[in-house]
């Protein structure tokens, strides 16, 4: 007994000196005790060689999470970013947790809200042992890309990206973004994505696509660009799931947090390859022929879409075969525009392609208007359907901008999985709410 009573002792002290991320990490998924040694000791040294700048903050995360888990990687900004932030001298005030952080402070936290979602199908095959991103970490990750994306403008401008790949509507499909990352390399400046809009509804994990964009985008905002969708709003999202899905997982705060961050977001990007500049938006163009991409720089978009204007032009216009102006009768929300509208937009802005998606593709994206505008869909078996998904990328090997096919995931989970891996995140939303 007494030799037991002494072990214990020495590990609390033990524990007291090496309490690190990892240690919370641990406290989080506790591992062996021979493994949460390994990652005390691990996460210890990455900390002390980030403090004295031999590494990148950066570089915690992705080596924290290699190592020993996405669980510590996740958990691993709690003790070391404010250690980071009191040794460099560009700190900031966090307007979240009151806190000084410095910008590489926040990419460590981002890479690891990323890292936990990426864990929900390690190696292309589902965990059921996952755990979801905790809910004031996504507060938190919702305040700052809010606060980051108001600072950028309507129109943002990409000029000859090494690659970049435009991604249609996902519409809630966590597990065929993650296949479509883990195929074509993770997001980086020199491999780029444009997510351009409808991330959320109908499908049950939209709340994971958006926390695993905003966090990449936040972490390195040149590896991720996101344009707003028609999904984006308050009134989409009370009608197709994705309140209800918040409500269910995180609560109604979160829900508001998600929807003040889709005002933020951008209405389009210019994209510019070899001798190409293409508009990539959501929907089409506008009902107002004097509306240039100049003027639509000046439009308040951080606001709920109406009914009519720019923007509930830019996130509900269709293209259609018949020249000039229409209302759109077969969706009752936007314009259907012609050829001619197309032609006289591109020609008039010193444009040569639009890519849009907005619409739902069987071969997942359609050419039209003379070869003028694309549309890209990348929510294959939409709805139960039989379309598959495509992806439009812009590579400086190319001449062109291509377009690649996929199919959806094969048995991605439900909402058995879903219910099972989030019991204990209801569990706390009851409690609080009592």
């Amino acid at each position: 007994r007494a030799r037991r009573a002494g072990r214990r002792r020495r590990a609390r002290r033990g524990a007291r000196r090496s309490w690190s991320c990892a240690g919370a990490a641990s406290r989080i998924s506790p591992p062996a005790p021979a493994r949460r040694r390994a990652a005390s000791t691990l996460a210890t040294s990455l900390a002390r060689r980030a403090s004295a700048g031999r590494i990148p903050a950066t570089t915690l995360a992705a080596a924290t999470c290699s190592s020993f888990g996405p669980a510590a990687a996740r958990a691993l900004w709690t003790r070391q970013a404010a250690r980071l932030a009191s040794t460099s001298p560009s700190a900031t005030r966090c307007p979240s947790s009151r806190r000084t952080m410095t910008t590489e402070a926040n990419a460590l936290r981002a890479r690891g809200l990323a890292a936990a979602i990426t864990a929900a199908a390690p190696g292309g095959s589902v965990s059921h042992h996952w755990q979801p991103p905790a809910k004031h970490d996504v507060d938190w990750l919702l305040r700052a890309s809010r606060d980051r994306l108001a600072k950028l403008p309507n129109v943002v401008h990409v000029d000859d990206p090494k690659r970049l790949t435009v991604v249609g509507d996902v519409h809630g499909q966590l597990f065929d973004v993650l296949e479509l990352l883990g195929s074509r390399g993770p997001p980086s400046s020199t491999n780029a994505f444009l997510f351009n809009g409808d991330l959320v509804d109908r499908g049950l994990f939209g709340a994971e696509i958006t926390i695993l964009l905003f966090a990449l985008a936040l972490a390195d905002p040149h590896s991720v660009f996101i344009n707003r969708g028609n999904h984006e709003s308050r009134a989409m999202t009370q009608a197709y799931g994705f309140r209800n899905e918040v409500l269910f997982k995180y609560g109604a705060e979160t829900y508001d947090l998600f929807q003040q961050a889709f005002d933020c977001l951008p209405l389009g990007t210019v994209v510019k390859h070899r001798d190409i500049r293409a508009l990539v938006l959501h929907g089409g163009l506008f009902t107002d022929p004097s509306i240039n991409l100049e003027s639509l720089d000046g439009v308040d978009r951080v606001t709920e879409p109406t009914r009519e204007g720019v923007v509930h032009d830019v996130l509900w216009s269709d293209p259609g075969r018949k020249p000039g102006r229409h209302i759109n009768r077969a969706r009752g929300a936007g314009l259907m525009f012609g050829p001619d509208v197309t032609q006289d937009f591109l020609t008039a802005n010193n444009l040569d392609l639009i890519v849009r998606s907005h619409q739902v593709r069987e071969a997942g994206y359609s050419i039209e208007h003379n070869g003028r505008l694309v549309t890209i869909f990348s929510a294959p078996h939409y709805c139960g359907g039989y379309n598959a998904g495509a992806v439009l990328t812009f590579d400086e090997s190319d001449q062109r901008p291509s377009i690649e096919q996929f199919t959806a995931v094969e048995g991605a989970p439900g909402v058995a999985w879903l219910r099972q891996v989030y019991s204990h995140q209801r569990e706390q939303l009851s409690k609080s709410r009592l």
